[in-house]
């Protein structure tokens, strides 16, 4: 037999059983894990972005013509040094667009709690007749 936790505060309220409570927690705990994921994600971006650009910033003070060694896996590959600032660039070009991904997801995460809040906020005693609805940008 399942026990289940009513609200009576109003009609429209509707029990939530303990199967759903769980399902909320779980949802909350997930959303957490994934935020902590992200914030993990985005500190490692952000020290490679540094270390690019420590030696972006070498390799712009050598000669155009000289030869550089660009470690990829386990091979290393011969190039000019103005070659490999162009790759240097753009590399860090991508890690820098991929760091600005990350931080709006991370931003995004409050918004996704709040909608699970509010979908749950109409079966608590004094949220019955509260908007479901959440916009972040509503001033």
């Amino acid at each position: 037999m399942t026990t289940t936790t009513t609200t009576q505060a109003s009609s429209s309220s509707t029990p939530i059983s303990e199967k759903e409570q769980q399902k909320i927690i779980d949802g909350y705990q997930k959303l957490r894990d994934q935020q902590q994921n992200v914030m993990n994600e985005l500190a490692k971006l952000r020290v490679e972005h540094r270390e690019h650009a420590t030696v972006l910033k070498t390799m712009q003070t050598l000669e155009p013509d000289r030869k550089c060694f660009r470690q990829v896996g386990d091979t290393l590959i011969e190039f000019k040094a103005s070659e490999l600032v162009i790759i240097l660039a753009e590399t860090m070009k991508k890690v820098f667009y991929f760091t600005l991904t990350l931080g709006l997801i991370l931003w995004f995460y409050p918004y996704k709690w709040s909608k699970l809040a509010c979908s749950v906020m109409v079966s608590v005693p004094g949220f019955e007749g509260m908007s479901t609805e959440f916009d972040p940008f509503r001033v």
